[in-house]
């Protein structure tokens, strides 16, 4: 069953030094895919605190975490380097005061918190993979196939890769980023080129998006879609449509969506 690791640390006031309290625990997702921390043997002096509490996928079976680097929450990295098209990015973050008084009414203050995510989702969904692939088949006996090329994802500028969860914030943008992806089909016309999950300084953001298509045999560039403007927006997906394998643009495709759940846009012509 899906679980989820939770790094929860807790300040005196509103400091951020070093946490009065500290724990780490994996929890398995219910029949919903909720995953609950109880925090039953926290016992605090009367007094403020700040808590701060940090959840990401992890992997049950072999006692993995996640694909990030946590052990400061004011610098949480990818690990062991940027990476794309995997929902090992999937975290989630909280941020609060508790008040314990002087004088209790009862043996225990009670406090319930749900965490969201600091990221933006983004998928990438082409609309021509069966005109590529007949233009890329010298002959109907030897037709190509979709695992015969792959996508380069690139961030042609700035792109966050870590985040301060004390302040909640990304604290680290860097150039040349990318990765590579498979195309997956999704119906004969449709295939996905991949998927992201980015972290957005407050609450909307973008990042500017060239995509490569790479013949996997001779590592050659068959296409390019440069220069895609992709809005994000914290707690939503953004899916982008359009002829990417036979298109060929080289900078400013420009998007201006209207936001309403999912975010999908089609390129127009």
């Amino acid at each position: 069953m899906p679980a989820t690791w939770f790094v929860v640390n807790i300040y005196k006031g509103n400091e951020s030094g070093t946490p009065v309290y500290s724990t780490q625990v994996g929890v398995e997702k219910d029949t919903s895919s909720i995953a609950t921390l109880h925090l039953d043997d926290l016992s605090l002096q009367p007094g403020r605190y700040n808590v701060v509490a940090w959840a990401m996928a992890w992997d049950k079976t072999d006692s993995t975490y996640t694909g990030f680097n946590f052990t400061d929450l004011s610098n949480v990295t990818f690990s062991p380097s940027y990476y794309g098209n995997s929902n090992a990015k999937e975290c989630y973050e909280a941020r609060f005061n508790i008040d314990v008084p002087d004088t209790l009414t009862s043996d225990t203050v009670k406090f319930n918190e749900t965490m969201h995510t600091p990221m933006a989702a983004v998928q990438i969904v082409t609309t021509d993979a069966d005109a590529f692939l007949q233009s890329q088949s010298p002959s109907t006996a030897t037709r190509a196939q979709l695992s015969d090329y792959s996508i380069k994802w690139q961030y042609d500028l700035y792109c966050p890769t870590g985040y301060n969860v004390l302040q909640g914030v990304p604290n680290k943008s860097e150039t040349g980023i990318g990765f590579s992806s498979p195309l997956t089909a999704i119906s004969s016309q449709e295939a996905s080129l991949g998927f992201d999950y980015i972290f957005v300084n407050g609450e909307k953001s973008n990042v500017t998006l060239s995509l490569y298509v790479i013949d996997n045999k001779t590592r050659k560039v068959v296409n390019q879609y440069m220069g895609i403007t992709v809005p994000l927006e914290r707690g939503k997906a953004t899916i982008i449509k359009d002829n990417f394998l036979t298109n060929k643009k080289d900078s400013g495709a420009g998007i201006n969506p209207d936001f309403n759940g999912n975010i999908d846009i089609t390129i127009p012509d």
